[in-house]
């Protein structure tokens, strides 16, 4: 998936330079080389069985917690949208130029390539916040909650949202309209990995009761052993530690 976002991202940024006669034959050519790349990677990590009713059907029961990363998601989509719609057609918003006291105009009499190099990045970082969002919109309905779920999520919040919230302050572009978005999203962000870390915290005592009740049964001559009824993941290749008699239980143990 990181591959596949590099991709989207560096075809994003060209599409943009093309347009403002800004070729970027360096990320055509790195491009180029990511691609057998990517096809190698994607080849072994396909599914055995592809079913196209998973891109709107859940793997995973919903929670509060994945309701807060599928919010996130849309709302990288959207953002990522709108930039590279701005990159590739007006470049600068309102308030950009605004900040800077400075028209297309003047931005173009300084250097006439300029305004193609910033149509550029802007699009590519569209182009990469949108299929991140499309990434954590499928890992909000299909991961497994682990251990490793959270702290990427964490992660990923910390270094996005540390980098937006934080290079504005330091170049003084502190307009609150412009920030606004950021901020919600920061918010969001807190309380989705708090409730992502107490679910996982639940679910986690929930399987260590469950295991407990299993080796009881299990050894004791006194408690008849129920037929045994296998929890899987929706995954062939993944294995369940425990067997439990009722059938409406959380399918895997939290990793």
């Amino acid at each position: 998936m990181k591959v596949r976002s590099a991709a989207v991202r560096r075809q994003g940024g060209a599409q943009a330079g093309l347009g403002y006669g800004y070729p970027d034959i360096w990320h055509g050519i790195a491009t180029l080389f990511l691609l057998p790349v990517f096809l190698a990677g994607l080849w072994p990590a396909r599914p055995v069985c592809i079913d196209w009713r998973d891109v709107w059907k859940p793997g995973q029961p919903n929670s509060l917690g994945r309701m807060g990363l599928a919010f996130l998601a849309a709302g990288m989509l959207a953002a990522g949208a709108t930039i590279m719609i701005v990159g590739m057609t007006g470049v600068f918003a309102p308030r950009d130029l605004a900040f800077m006291h400075m028209s297309r105009t003047d931005l173009q009499s300084i250097c006439p390539r300029l305004v193609p190099v910033i149509a550029h990045d802007r699009a590519g970082f569209g182009g990469g916040l949108f299929s991140t969002g499309i990434i954590l919109l499928f890992i909000s309905r299909h991961a497994p909650l682990t251990r490793s779920l959270v702290q990427i999520v964490a992660l990923m919040g910390i270094a996005g949202f540390g980098a937006a919230l934080g290079v504005h302050p330091a170049i003084g572009y502190t307009d609150t309209v412009h920030l606004a978005p950021a901020y919600l999203g920061c918010l969001v962000f807190l309380g989705t990995v708090i409730r992502l870390v107490h679910e996982y915290r639940r679910a986690k005592d929930y399987w260590r009761g469950a295991a407990a009740y299993t080796t009881a049964i299990e050894f004791s001559s006194l408690v008849p052993v129920p037929e045994k009824r296998y929890i899987g993941s929706c995954f062939p290749e993944s294995s369940c530690l425990f067997y439990w008699p009722a059938p409406a239980w959380p399918r895997t143990p939290p990793g």
